[in-house]
């Protein structure tokens, strides 16, 4: 499950995700990503996902299978959660795209939302 948040605005999306996120629920991400390039040329990001299961095989795969399409669009990218594997995705993240990625720890959401936003 995943909401969009009420901060994102223009070429910033944030999202909250819960549970399971799946395969048509990662490519409706997808294209709202796909409408703020196409206004805005560039995006930042940032997911809350404090309570987001593990991921799903495919979940992941359809991630990445499309992420190529965005590295050079990415300006940030910010994950907010406690898992160490939330941490690790962070750091695979910021290595795949042009722009930073930067892991928050799940009560630092504040904190990530000043560093998305920050010129």
């Amino acid at each position: 499950m995943y909401q969009s948040l009420s901060r994102s605005s223009g070429n910033v999306l944030g999202y909250r995700c819960g549970g399971r996120i799946t395969e048509a629920e990662v490519k409706e991400i997808h294209r709202e990503i796909q409408g703020a390039l196409d206004e805005h040329g560039k995006v930042r990001f940032l997911l809350h996902i404090a309570e987001l299961d593990l991921p799903t095989a495919k979940a992941v795969w359809e991630d990445l299978r499309l992420l190529p399409a965005y590295v050079a669009d990415v300006e940030r990218y910010a994950i907010v959660g406690d898992a160490r594997w939330q941490e690790w995705l962070s750091g695979i993240t910021d290595k795949l795209t042009r722009g930073e990625a930067r892991h928050f720890e799940g009560d630092q959401l504040e904190e990530a939302w000043n560093w998305v936003l920050d010129s």
